[in-house]
């Protein structure tokens, strides 16, 4: 409270502006991105948004490239403790895979992926995350080709996975079966 009595709004950053936009568009899109909306559901005024950003367009950029970055961060940080490859690989994929929440925000960024914001960052990830499961089959003895294809395979069913539970739920396990059909996805995508 101030002086007067009157409660004081919260002073958001540039970050906080562009979590609500990833907020925002794992729950409806690139279109759930609108300033009125979002300064309304976060407790501000249009002019925080302008005080941080110039456009929508600026605000979505610092969204996408915030996701590539708390991504990145994530993945490294999971997997730092897991020394042997193919226990890297199991823990990156149970999570991957059990995840709630990327899923959604994964399936409309890249429905979105004509748009030149964010076409580079789906690019930039994809090609690092593929290059990364690379390096990791790779570490498992598997040959630079068998490495690849097995990066692409991986890629393609967490890709596709998503892209099913957003296109056609129903097929996907139900809640109760999801741990087994993430084991089964987990031995299938593991050397041995």
């Amino acid at each position: 409270m101030t002086r007067s009595g009157q409660t004081t709004k919260p002073r958001l950053t540039r970050e906080d502006w562009a979590n609500a936009a990833l907020r925002a568009i794992a729950r409806e899109g690139l279109r759930a991105v609108a300033v009125e909306p979002m300064a309304k559901r976060l407790g501000v005024t249009k002019g925080s948004f302008y005080w941080h950003f110039k456009t929508r367009a600026d605000l979505i950029q610092a969204a996408v490239e915030l996701w590539e970055e708390l991504g990145d961060r994530a993945i490294a940080k999971h997997l730092e403790s897991f020394q042997e490859p193919r226990e890297r690989l199991r823990a990156l994929f149970m999570a991957a895979f059990e995840s709630k929440n990327a899923h959604a925000l994964l399936h409309h960024l890249a429905s979105s992926q004509s748009s030149p914001i964010i076409q580079p960052v789906i690019r930039r990830v994809t090609m690092r995350r593929v290059a990364s499961l690379t390096d990791m089959y790779s570490q498992c003895g598997l040959s630079e080709e068998q490495a690849k294809h097995r990066a692409l395979l991986a890629y393609a069913t967490y890709v596709g996975m998503f892209q099913i539970r957003a296109t056609a739920p129903e097929t996907t396990p139900t809640p109760q079966s999801t741990l087994d059909f993430t084991q089964h996805i987990v031995d299938t995508l593991v050397p041995k």
